[in-house]
């Protein structure tokens, strides 16, 4: 009996070898793979698969460590090295599976043995002679013995591999991916962009203030919050009089009753002209204002509200003079209440774009598509020190880009949720159509069928949008340079586009010097060039300095600029943490001279972190050379606070007026009230 014969014979079963007998038993052929060791090679067993494993574990110890140093976390935990290596052990076996899983299904031949080449088309392997057409060598590598004294008391990669436990100390000689891994070139650039907003960053506010907590509180918590404005100067002689005028607001809500009040304030000449009260709570509406009637207008919105409607002897037949259906009215009232009670929001975007995210490829493919390559280091300036900081240049081919946006358009048309959401959306919107009387010629329409009916719009939209993608957009290619660290130094990036048939080209380059977060200082441009070779350039630069305990400071200049028209907008602001004094300065600039200036200053009392604080405004000035050419302002006083709730919340008072129950005569008497008070105040006013 002759030789057994394979048109490819196989030699080494690691990546090099497994991926090509599967290739060569897609094309048809007759393959058998020999390896003599363990299926997958150094690469899955013994090399970058197990050391990714442990590089990932060690990364997230560090990640929490570094918590603990910002006192974000208060301990970094223990950790079980012998679990960590069984759970190396257990993705090599998994994967290895998956390998041998691949050979089976392609109809692989494998022989667990070292083979050897006789002569020319013949093999042998585990004692067996086989004869084929064509052998592949994809033997790979054994580890050298260092020909050096004290040699015999090292470690080789692999061994290294298999410690039972963390040495305190250890010496690494020779570079190889195993012991000085470097990770894949697309991910050392991904995660440089997601440095620039990552969690746990310094967020001075956050430090000094509490903001996060002071909204809650303000969201969720029984508090109180509330702001004074008046007008203290104004160039214009004629409106002196406004000196003294201003406005103040109230809000307060207490969670645990269900009571909200609202407290809104009109000053004129030093003195208070009126006010308003808006309560709220579980059952009813109160409105109040004193100095326009003495009633204190209810509506209760719970207790049978449609009933309330339709037997309403004045409001109704008002309403229905106006057009309004009185019975849509109810059933809409009745619906949107049924809305407000539902505990998952009608339109919630952060779920649909975690189902984007989870459910859609569309980035991924993106980052399969984009090439990614090694490229010259490049200096940068980074907290006061010069750093060499490594490069890429990054390639998003123009096809990869349709096809995001293909993938993207294809995901939002057929997210059922999305559809649900917006049909569920014009239910309620087609009960509040229903308010109005009909014409006797109108027709209800179905929320599924204009649901479709913005679907298809939607669509056409869409692919009008893609088709211009493809007329117009060209490759993005990009140079990303990373620190150290692995965060972000800085990048550029260009393209070209056709727009009306004019090739324009845009680019541009961003890098961030470092601070107490990696947006506080920051520098980046956009220039578009058209094929002329005018350019038009928008830049931003953003500086920013923090001293615990001391000082919060920094600049924001937004740049717009052409050939000979130049604008920009400036943002200054400092805060002294010791005495709570702050000034802020907004100006508009159109080359080099100021069009509109807004400037504040004051301070900061009654903080505590996260509980309440008090803005004292002494000055808010609103200066503005638009309007007559000459420089015209107008200036402002006034404070604003947060803090939780102190007092319990009271209805209003004065004569309870049911909107809903009370009779024409009731009416005629409140309006007759309200006139001759308002008429006294515009007296009072016109002095």
């Amino acid at each position: 009996m002759g030789n057994k014969k394979y048109d490819v014979i196989v030699i080494g079963g690691g990546p090099g070898g497994y991926s090509s007998a599967i290739a060569a038993a897609k094309e048809g052929k007759s393959v058998l793979l020999c390896e003599g060791g363990s299926i997958g090679g150094t690469c899955l067993n013994v090399g970058c698969i197990p050391t990714k494993y442990l590089l990932d574990k060690a990364g997230a110890m560090e990640k929490v460590r570094a918590l603990v140093s910002k006192k974000i976390f208060k301990e970094s935990g223990l950790y079980s090295f012998r679990k960590i290596q069984a759970g190396r052990e257990e993705v090599v076996k998994k994967l290895v599976g998956g390998v041998e899983y691949l050979l089976r299904a392609n109809k692989v031949d494998v022989v667990r043995a070292f083979a050897s080449v006789k002569k020319v088309g013949q093999v042998e392997c585990g004692g067996t002679l086989y004869e084929t057409e064509d052998i592949i060598i994809a033997t790979g590598a054994e580890p050298a013995v260092i020909p050096i004294p004290g040699a015999e008391y090292t470690i080789n990669s692999t061994q290294a591999l298999e410690l039972t436990k963390v040495p305190k100390r250890m010496t690494v000689i020779g570079g190889g991916v195993m012991l000085s891994h470097q990770a894949d070139p697309k991910d050392t650039v991904i995660d440089a962009f997601k440095s620039i907003t990552a969690e746990g960053q310094l967020n001075p506010s956050e430090e000094i203030f509490g903001t996060k907590e002071l909204e809650k509180l303000l969201q969720k918590g029984s508090a109180q919050t509330g702001m004074e404005l008046s007008m203290t100067g104004i160039s214009d002689e004629s409106l002196n009089q406004m000196s003294g005028a201003g406005i103040g607001l109230d809000v307060k809500r207490d969670v645990d009753s269900g009571r909200q009040l609202l407290n809104l304030s009109l000053q004129y000449g030093g003195g208070e002209l009126a006010d308003a009260q808006l309560y709220m709570d579980d059952t009813q509406i109160m409105a109040a204002i004193p100095a326009l009637s003495s009633r204190m207008f209810t509506l209760d919105y719970v207790n049978d509200l449609e009933g309330q409607l339709i037997n309403s002897p004045y409001a109704a037949q008002k309403l229905e003079e106006q057009g309004i259906d009185i019975e849509g009215l109810a059933n809409y009232l009745g619906q949107y209440k049924e809305a407000l009670s539902d505990e998952e929001p009608m339109m919630d975007l952060k779920a649909l774009w975690n189902r984007y995210k989870e459910g859609s490829k569309a980035i991924d493919d993106l980052k399969t598509a984009m090439t990614v390559t090694k490229n010259d280091k490049k200096e940068f300036t980074i907290d006061g020190q010069s750093e060499n900081c490594r490069g890429y240049h990054v390639t998003l081919p123009k096809d990869a880009l349709i096809r995001f946006a293909k993938t993207t358009r294809e995901f939002f048309l057929n997210d059922e949720t999305l559809k649900q959401d917006v049909v569920r959306y014009l239910e309620l919107a087609g009960d509040a159509s229903s308010i109005y009387a009909a014409d006797g010629d109108g027709e209800s329409v179905d929320p599924e069928e204009q649901q479709k009916e913005l679907w298809a719009q939607a669509e056409a939209v869409l692919d009008n949008l893609v088709e211009e993608m493809e007329n117009t957009i060209g490759d993005v290619t990009m140079d990303v340079y990373v620190r150290k660290d692995g965060k972000m130094a800085g990048f550029s990036y260009e393209t070209d586009a056709t727009v009306d048939e004019e090739n324009v080209r845009f680019y541009g380059d961003v890098s961030f010097g470092g601070g107490y977060n990696m947006l506080s200082n920051v520098n980046g441009a956009l220039n578009i060039e058209d094929s002329d070779g005018q350019i038009i350039t928008v830049s931003l630069d953003k500086t920013g300095a923090y001293e615990a305990g001391k000082s919060w400071s920094g600049q924001v200049i937004a740049t717009l600029q052409g050939d000979e028209e130049k604008y920009q907008f400036i943002l200054d602001g400092d805060y002294q943490i010791a005495d709570g004094s702050y000034e802020v300065k907004m100006d508009l600039q159109s080359n080099g001279a100021s069009q509109a200036s807004l400037t504040a200053n004051g301070a900061v009392s009654e903080l505590s972190k996260g509980e309440s604080v008090h803005i004292d405004m002494d000055s808010l000035r609103l200066e503005t050379t638009l309007l007559n050419g000459s420089s015209s302002y107008v200036e402002f006083a006034g404070s604003y606070y947060v803090n939780p709730l102190e007092d319990e919340i009271a209805q209003p008072d004065g004569v309870p007026f049911d909107v809903l129950a009370s009779s024409e005569e009731d009416y005629n008497q409140v309006t007759t009230e309200i006139t001759g008070n308002l008429f006294a105040i515009l007296l009072k006013v016109m002095s």
